[in-house]
């Protein structure tokens, strides 16, 4: 019985690590920090959040509202999208003081942050297990 509980709380949990999705209208002009990019993924072309320099943006399945789990060695490969003072972010964007002490943008309470090896605004190379792109359809 244990087992099973053990399985289908695994199982749940796998089912809503689902990537995050917005309406173009949601997040454009919303913020200074985030456009809207076309990558191809996965054979599609899909429209999926960007920094102002194309760089791609992922949330992370183990965070919470308002809430970033990404500490130490984490940080180092997935660092936190910082926001600059003076920065615009209205909802559904937001503000948190992330893990390294700095302003990190939100999207729906859920934390952003860069993958470090992705170097070129056609780079999608972060979507993980546990790490999504943020789509926009």
């Amino acid at each position: 019985m244990k087992l099973q509980w053990v399985v289908m709380t695994a199982f749940s949990l796998a089912l809503s690590a689902q990537a995050l999705t917005v309406q173009p209208s949601e997040v454009v002009d919303k913020t200074n920090l985030i456009k809207l990019k076309t990558v191809s993924f996965e054979g599609q072309e899909r429209q999926v959040l960007a920094d102002r320099n194309g760089i791609s943006v992922y949330t992370f399945d183990l965070d919470s509202e308002n809430l970033s789990v990404c500490k130490g060695g984490c940080l180092r490969v997935w660092p936190p999208l910082e926001v600059p003072a003076g920065s615009q972010t209205k909802a559904p964007f937001g503000v948190i003081v992330g893990n390294n002490g700095k302003s990190q943008l939100t999207l729906k309470g859920l934390p952003l942050y860069y993958y470090v090896e992705d170097k070129n605004p056609s780079d999608t190379f972060g979507h993980y297990p546990d790490w999504q792109l943020v789509f926009a359809e």
